[in-house]
This record gives C-alpha cells, structure tokens and sequence, in this order.
C-alpha cells in the first residue's frame, strides 16, 4: 500500500535533480555540456524512429499520420542542438534555475496534500518553498547580471541537489502519511459499520 502511494514519476526526477546537482558540484561546465549533447542525440534517435515508423507502416495507414515530417523535424532540430551545443548550453545552465524555482512551487502543493490528509507542516514547506524559489533566482540573476560561471554552475547544483532532495523527502512523507491516512479512515469505516449494525439489532 506504501508503495502505491509514492508518486514514481516524482520520485524519478527527484533522483534525476540530484544526479544533476552531484555532476554541477563535480564539474558545471562538463555537466551542461552533456545535457546539452544527451538532449541532441535523444531527439536525434527519436527522429530516425519516426522515420523509420513511416517507412514500415502500411501504406493506406501513411495518410493519416505525420510520422517522416516529425521525424524530420526532430532530426533537424537534433543537428541544430549538436551544432550549437556551447551556444545553448547557456541557456540550460539558466534552465536549471528555472527547474529549481519549479521545484519550489510544486511543494506549495504538497502542503496543500499534507493538510488534506490532516498534516499541515505549513511552516515547514513554506521555508523550503521559498529557499528553492531563492536558490532557483540565484542562479538566473547570477547568469544575467553577475556571470560568474564558476557560481553559476555552483548555485545551480546546491539548487538542484537541495530540490532533488527535498522533493524526494517530501514525497515519501506524504506517501507514508496517505497510507497511514487511508487505514485510519478505513477502521473509522468499519467502526461505524459494526454501530449501524448493532443498533439495526
């Protein structure tokens, strides 16, 4: 039942923001530079998929589909990245930024979750809220304003470690919490059925 209650997706990425906060730490430029070049070779294969799809699809289904032009889209769009790969790896380096700020908002939902379940903690996400929204604007104004890539890089993975963290935390409270949650209410339930019975008699 524990289990069921986690959100995977959630908890995947959350080990995904940590990953990429220990390689920012470790090395910020090698880091982005591998994100930027795992994006382009991505879109790359799933370009040739497409293709490929389109080729081995029966002829009176090709019609209705837009297999070969999407694969030639990502493809171009793959080339472009590779080619371009120092250029945008800027922009990743502020999408971190963006990725923590994310973070820190998601978790006003997770309160919202937790006083659902009668566990409030409000203080407590709040403060976390507003340390990833902080670290997350860190790192964007330190890109627009300061450029200091050794602090950038070093921000970026204190954000993205400190979100990653956090969420993954968060996540397996709030599924613990559900659970518990859920089997109260269910004794509560068949509590109330054994009354109704009794007094039925």
């Amino acid at each position: 039942m524990f289990f069921k209650s986690i959100k995977k997706i959630l908890l995947s990425v959350s080990v995904i923001y940590i990953v990429v906060g220990c390689l920012l730490l470790i090395d910020g430029s090698a880091c982005v530079e591998f994100v930027v070049s795992l994006l382009g070779y991505g879109l790359g294969i799933a370009g040739i998929i497409e293709i490929i799809r389109y080729f081995v699809t029966k002829i009176d289904e090709r019609y209705k589909r837009n297999d070969f032009i999407l694969g030639v889209v990502l493809l171009a769009v793959a080339i472009i990245i590779l080619l371009c790969k120092y250029t945008l790896s800027d922009i990743v380096a502020v999408s971190f930024g963006v990725a923590i700020i994310v973070s820190g908002a998601l978790k006003i939902q997770d309160t919202l979750d937790a006083k659902k379940i009668g566990k409030s903690h409000i203080k407590t996400y709040m403060i976390l809220v507003f340390i990833c929204i902080a670290l997350g604007a860190l790192v964007i104004i330190n890109y627009f304003y300061i450029l200091d890539y050794r602090l950038l890089y070093i921000s970026a993975g204190i954000g993205m470690l400190f979100s990653g963290i956090t969420d993954m935390v968060s996540n397996l409270y709030l599924a613990y919490a559900k659970t518990k949650y859920e089997k109260n209410k269910a004794v509560e339930e068949k509590k109330d059925d054994i009354v109704e019975d009794s007094n039925e008699e």
